[in-house]
């Protein structure tokens, strides 16, 4: 942790510095560790959290259905209207400490 603030402190260009906050990030997701105790019985994870995603049907999404167009095309459509995949979700739940990064793959990365 000490090398990315030392790194940091420097004068960099903006590609270093982006990729410094990436990395950040990347340790906040995967350094997040489950601790037990007895009242998640050694587990270090109590209850569930769920991983959601939500498409509203736009009228350009819904001319694309009646269309039959692929997958693939409505679903850049629908992540360009702003839609939040599972994947996303559960990276942001990484990120705030909800959970942790091998409970979403096991749920939504394959």
């Amino acid at each position: 942790m000490s090398a990315i603030l030392n790194q940091q402190a420097a004068p960099q260009s903006a590609d270093v510095n982006i990729r410094l906050a990436f990395q950040k990030q990347l340790q906040l997701i995967t350094n997040n560790k489950s601790v037990g105790c007895d009242k998640c019985g050694g587990s270090g994870f109590k209850g569930r959290c769920g991983l959601r995603e939500l498409l509203i049907a736009s009228d350009t999404l819904k001319k694309l259905i009646s269309e039959r167009s692929r997958v693939a095309e409505m679903l850049a459509v629908a992540l360009e209207e702003g839609m939040r995949t599972r994947k996303q979700d559960g990276m942001e739940k990484c990120l705030i400490g909800l959970t942790h990064i091998k409970q979403v793959r096991s749920v939504c990365i394959k």
